[in-house]
């Protein structure tokens, strides 16, 4: 099924409202301190998240019926795409691995149906772990990029994708 992947008990679906209520009321440590970097309150943060329903590359992975992560991406400007990603502490446990493998696949197959040029990530947090975890789906980190939101500086993670358009020229 195109735009869904399943991983033993784990499977992704269309993000639907109920799924963001779900991880907010249940959201992991970090993905709280991260909304609280941009000063802005869970609720509000939550409706931002509820624009995503309905948009072509926006999931939630499951877990024997209950969410365990919410993430997808949108186009910033042709061919420029950013992702987004929150979770439970689920996530961290013994499904990061299979999440993160579910993650990878939904993204790469966004790539090459939308012609991705690039696609990022920005994070208010990072530690060796994230990096890790954003290496593992294929990202670099962005070590030129100096933005600060209330005092506290941003990450940059990107992916270049190989579209072919510049064998043509």
């Amino acid at each position: 099924m195109k735009g869904a992947a399943n991983i033993d008990t784990v499977l992704a679906v269309p993000l639907m409202a109920g799924d963001v209520e779900y991880i907010f009321k249940h959201i992991w440590e970090r993905g709280e301190l991260e909304i609280k970097v941009f000063d802005i309150s869970m609720e509000r943060a939550m409706e931002m998240v509820k624009c995503y329903i309905g948009m072509r590359h926006a999931y939630t992975v499951l877990d024997k019926y209950l969410p365990v992560a919410i993430f997808g991406c949108y186009e910033t400007e042709p061919g420029y795409w950013r992702t987004w990603f929150l979770a439970t502490d689920e996530f961290k446990g013994r499904l990061g691995i299979k999440v993160t493998r579910i993650s990878h696949a939904l993204i790469m197959e966004a790539s090459k149906a939308d012609k991705m040029k690039q696609m990022e990530s920005i994070s208010a947090l990072t530690h060796p772990l994230a990096e890790r975890w954003f290496r593992s789906l294929g990202f670099s980190k962005d070590s030129d990029y100096n933005v600060t939101v209330c005092g506290k500086p941003l990450y940059r993670f990107y992916i270049n994708f190989n579209t072919g358009a510049e064998l043509c020229a």
